[in-house]
């Protein structure tokens, strides 16, 4: 009880700060979006709107617990209220949505061993969109499961199952793909 009040605590002063247009900085504690972010790794904030973000940017919100920077993947509106959809890169499924009171701000560099990587770089920005698209179409292969089981009455989660799983493979194979091909290699050159 008294971790949640000193992170909500946490959270309304960090608020204040990015309106402020101050950044703000985190070190991440958790692997969830590795490769892309490691444990260690500082992450630095800056104040967006919810509007400005494109699936595939990385943001930090606060899920009432703890701080969670994950992959912004869309929006949605249900009951006049937005809800915001996220995603580790590393973990197998998709975040419980939540509301857009709870979005903090846009990951805009990450430290690593005294080391800047700037998301703005057009080889990052170009791994953040390709990532975004994938996730994309990851959520849209699995409503597509849940939509044959719909149409032909099953009841069974089977089909449900066999398209969650083949939308993980997928994203993990290309995902993998596309880091390797723009962060390995650095085919791409910072500009």
């Amino acid at each position: 009880m008294k971790h949640e009040k000193t992170n909500t605590a946490i959270s309304e002063m960090l608020q204040e700060q990015l309106t402020n247009n101050k950044n703000a900085a985190f070190r991440v504690i958790s692997n969830s979006m590795e490769p892309f972010i490691h444990v260690g790794d500082r992450v630095v904030i800056e104040a967006a709107n919810t509007t400005q973000l494109t699936s595939g940017d990385i943001i930090l919100y606060f899920n009432g617990h703890r701080f969670c920077t994950h992959r912004f993947v869309q929006t949605l509106k249900k009951d006049n209220k937005i809800r915001i959809i996220t995603k580790g890169d590393n973990l197998p499924g998709f975040d419980l949505p939540f509301e857009k009171e709870k979005y903090l701000g846009r990951v805009i560099t990450i430290v690593r061993n005294d080391k800047n990587i700037e998301l703005h770089k057009t080889r990052y920005r170009l791994v953040n969109k390709m990532l975004g698209k994938l996730l994309t179409l990851h959520c849209l292969v699995m409503k597509a499961g849940q939509h044959v089981k719909n149409s032909f009455h099953i009841k069974s989660n089977i089909i449900t199952k066999l398209f969650t799983k083949t939308a993980k493979l997928l994203f993990y194979w290309l995902s993998s793909s596309v880091e390797y091909i723009f962060l390995k290699d650095r085919i791409v050159r910072d500009k």
